[in-house]
């Protein structure tokens, strides 16, 4: 990535008044081999190079990404510059990135793909931004080196200070910066970078990730859940809606009198969010039951209890890790008979023959149910 600074930057005082003081280099005399003269300063080739080292220490230290609306109050100078800071703004945006990682998560462990994705292209295209830099990035950092840790005196105030010192060690000296510098470059190393790097990602199913984009039609429906009710959990009521356990039976057999589908449960519909199943396995009393196995079980003993006639073998049920998640999918065939969802109402059982008709499911009787069974299977049932 090529940037270049152009225009101000807003800098505190003292590192203003210290880049005013660094003496302008002739460059067909530098010697970049031979040692620098004194004050160390001097050894400053480009006045923007204290405000890069500035930069680099506070973003070591501070650990954190700068936020958005950072407007640095207490910095009342302002400096132009027209510089290209290639050699460093490969580093500076990978280091950025990772910050955005360990505050965001790692892809693989996130549960609403589509906002993570989101908010992923909104940050690279501020990397992007020349202006975000200079407005954001360089002020935030800079302002973090200016902050004063245990008792001691900014490192921004102990650089602008040493070209001052001596030939002693003191806190000041380049020596004694230069350590602190590289020990906070090596812990934001050991606690940011290095985990994000050696983290091994869960494997990306392709075709799951286009499924979960996709929106709901004649073969895909989501469900948030099998039948644990989230606005009860979020009041503290009884959560177990059995109302959701019959929404998901009626589309498996719509599913079954129409195309055959896919029923994904642990997805909510509208943000595509992955909820999983862990709130399901909550509604079960039997501890035994509360994981995979014995939502699987509860599933197909309802499936059985309820799908009239019941054909084994065109209902196949798997379930897919999503981040930390484990979400649902129940795989429907097309019937070669008509397929009735039994229910009860008013104490007397009723056979009901639900359809799938685009995005949403729908429920036939009369002439209707008898005109579709025909048309489908040859013969009423």
């Amino acid at each position: 990535m090529q940037l270049k600074l152009e225009g101000n930057i807003s800098l505190p005082k003292n590192l203003n008044e210290m880049l005013a003081s660094i003496p302008p280099v002739d460059k067909d005399k530098h010697n970049e081999t031979s040692a620098p003269a004194l004050p160390y300063i001097s050894a400053f080739v480009n006045k923007v190079d204290p405000v890069l080292l500035c930069t680099f220490f506070g973003l070591y230290k501070s650990r954190e990404l700068a936020p958005d609306d950072f407007v640095p109050k207490d910095f009342t100078e302002k400096r132009d510059f027209n510089v290209k800071i290639d050699e460093v703004s490969e580093l500076l945006s990978h280091l950025l990135f990772c910050l955005w990682v360990k505050k965001n998560g790692y892809p693989d462990c996130c549960k609403d793909q589509a906002e993570y994705r989101k908010k992923l292209y909104a940050f690279i295209g501020r990397l992007l931004d020349e202006h975000y830099y200079r407005s954001t990035i360089i002020p935030f950092y800079i302002n973090e080196a200016s902050k004063e840790e245990a008792g001691t005196s900014s490192f921004l105030h102990r650089l602008t200070s040493s070209a001052n010192v001596k030939l002693e060690l003191v806190d000041h000296s380049p020596e004694h910066l230069a350590r602190e510098f590289a020990n906070a470059q090596r812990e934001f190393m050991d606690e940011v970078v290095k985990p994000i790097v050696n983290h091994r990602p869960q494997p990306i199913n392709s075709k799951l990730e286009e499924l979960l984009l996709k929106n709901e039609d004649q073969n895909l429906e989501f469900k948030a859940s099998l039948r644990y009710n989230f606005e009860a959990g979020k009041k503290g009521i009884e959560t177990v809606d059995t109302r959701l356990e019959k929404s998901s039976l009626q589309e498996i057999c719509a599913f079954l009198n129409t195309q055959g589908g896919k029923l994904i449960i642990g997805v909510e519909n509208k943000t595509r969010k992955v909820l999983g199943i862990s709130n399901d396995f909550k509604t079960f009393s039997e501890p035994k039951n509360r994981n995979k196995d014995g939502f699987e079980n509860h599933l197909r003993n309802i499936i059985i209890e309820h799908i009239q006639p019941y054909i084994p073998g065109l209902i196949r049920i798997s379930f897919e890790p999503i981040g930390n998640e484990e979400i649902c999918i129940v795989d429907v065939e097309k019937s070669s008979v008509p397929t009735f969802f039994k229910d009860k109402i008013g104490g007397r059982e009723v056979l009901d023959l639900w359809v799938r008709d685009g995005n949403r499911k729908g429920l036939l009787d009369g002439g209707e149910m008898a005109e579709y069974i025909k048309r489908n299977w040859g013969k009423p049932s």
